[in-house]
């Protein structure tokens, strides 16, 4: 009987040990403080942050535009002379094989 007594005191012990350890997880789910928190983490990148705006998208992809040749003196005094003969905007008459055919800058006068 005495046998019997110590192990059901032992038992009760190990019994009362469990429910203090339950009673424990309860209290901590209750008050919030679980070991697993899920609160929102603030520093999360924003997904707007590293958009790019259209217009810096639009210049890098539009051609940029090559400058101009500057003119010959050649070319100059070519046209100077047909605006004295034909007019303004009428200089090119008659002349053009003295032109280059690529784009030209403006004639600064």
């Amino acid at each position: 009987v005495a046998e019997e007594t110590q192990r059901l005191k032992e038992s009760n012990l190990e019994l009362e040990k469990e429910v203090k350890d339950l009673k424990s997880l309860i209290d901590v789910q209750i008050s919030g403080d679980d070991q697993w928190d899920d609160s929102v983490v603030e520093d999360l990148p924003s997904p707007n942050k590293n958009a790019i705006s259209p217009s810096k998208e639009d210049k890098d992809r539009l051609a940029r535009r090559r400058k101009g040749k500057k003119w010959s003196s050649l070319e100059e005094d070519t046209l100077r002379a047909g605006v004295e003969q034909y007019g303004v905007g009428r200089g090119f008459e008659g002349q053009m094989e003295k032109f280059d055919k690529t784009e030209h800058a403006p004639l600064a006068c």
